[in-house]
């Protein structure tokens, strides 16, 4: 698969991401090559392309990656506070058994993750967010966004 100016279309990206992918991505010819400078330029858009493409279960384990990346900076920062960690949970029974139980389950988990009080944290469903928030959290550190796009890239290839 290649990202074409089509596909962007179909998937209603922002007029701003369309233009510069036109100008800048559109003739590379993979989309390694393509989510690299994509995400060079503006790391949310990058995200925005590889959970279009990946599937619910990609997305998933997507989210619980990020999660994951960033909670031991939630955790220092919040060390009484495990409703992240029991979303985290809760979304890998999913993976391991998908159950109206389980998936009840982690609905609650990560809704309270999401209650939780503070701006650096988000739901482990959110898996673009996650992403992003993971960025962040990490006060944009580079090697976290590497992860994040080598690992997203590993889960489209496979």
């Amino acid at each position: 698969m290649k990202i074409t100016k089509e596909w962007l279309r179909k998937k209603d990206a922002c007029p701003e991401g369309y233009e510069w992918w036109s100008e800048n991505c559109n003739h590379l010819k993979t989309i390694k090559e393509q989510i690299k400078v994509l995400s060079e330029y503006n790391f949310e858009w990058a995200i925005w392309v590889l959970i279009k493409i990946m599937n619910k279960r990609q997305n998933l384990r997507f989210a619980i990656y990020c999660a994951k990346l960033v909670l031991p900076i939630f955790e220092k920062k919040y060390p009484a506070d495990n409703r992240p960690g029991n979303a985290i949970k809760a979304a890998e029974k999913v993976l391991e058994r998908n159950t109206k139980k389980n998936r009840n389950t982690a609905a609650y988990a990560a809704f309270a993750a999401a209650d939780a009080d503070t701006a650096d944290w988000t739901a482990v469903w959110a898996a673009a967010r996650a992403a992003a928030r993971a960025a962040r959290a990490a006060n944009a550190d580079p090697s976290i966004k590497n992860k994040i796009i080598n690992y997203s890239l590993r889960l489209i290839n496979n």
